[in-house]
């Protein structure tokens, strides 16, 4: 079994409308989250949040995990649910004739 310092983990992370969780994988398949307030001004606070939450069980740093990272993913269904929801800003498009 690998020691601690050798060991290589997976991070996903995915802001919602209320929390942001993240969920870390290690090469053994070993898994720990965290979940933090989404912070909706400012999507990536609330990823760092929860990194750190979720980082918080294992004995490392947040540094030392993204040093260590094979994979970090972030996604948000933020932008699902306002789509679905139909809150969103009304948009539009004008284009011109070539564009």
């Amino acid at each position: 079994m690998a020691n601690e310092v050798e060991k290589r983990y997976y991070c996903y992370t995915d802001a919602g409308g209320t929390f942001t969780d993240t969920l870390l994988i290690d090469e053994q398949g070993n898994m720990t989250s965290g979940k933090a307030p989404t912070t909706s001004g400012s999507l990536d606070e609330g990823h760092i949040n929860s990194i750190e939450a979720a980082v918080s069980g294992l004995g490392i740093t947040v540094e030392e995990l993204l040093s260590r990272a094979e994979v970090i993913a972030f996604g948000t269904t933020a932008i699902i649910n306002t789509i679905v929801q139909r809150s969103g800003a009304k948009v539009g498009a004008i284009i011109t004739k070539g564009l």
